[in-house]
């Protein structure tokens, strides 16, 4: 069983999870919900209550939000070097440009490829 459950839906933010998990190299499935035509399985709505994805189930609970998903994988798998550590100077600039990519970026570009 993989240590990872990966809630994605078409066209929405989870492309983000998705790459983390890759570039760590985790164990994980991807399990595709339609949230926009089907109703949700209970699992699906256990780990993400506002019925949004990326939402994901790992070794210790859930978390959903591509920056929290990202950001909860990335921590968890130090080794990968996707993340700056507390206690390091360079941590709040980290934080700053990736909340910006994840807040305002991301949806920019979207918007721009599927208007």
């Amino acid at each position: 069983m993989a240590d990872y459950t990966l809630y994605c839906a078409p066209d929405t933010y989870a492309m983000g999870a998705h790459a983390v998990l890759e570039e760590v190299g985790a164990d994980y499935a991807v399990h595709w919900v339609h949230i926009f035509t089907d109703t949700p399985d209970p699992d699906f709505l256990a780990a993400s209550p506002h019925c949004r994805t990326p939402a994901l189930k790992g070794p210790d609970g859930t978390v959903f939000e591509t920056g929290a998903v990202a950001l909860y994988v990335a921590e968890r798998h130090p080794g990968a070097g996707l993340v700056i550590p507390p206690g390091d100077p360079r941590r709040g600039a980290f934080l700053q440009w990736f909340h910006y990519l994840a807040t305002t970026l991301q949806p920019d570009v979207i918007i721009q490829y599927h208007p």
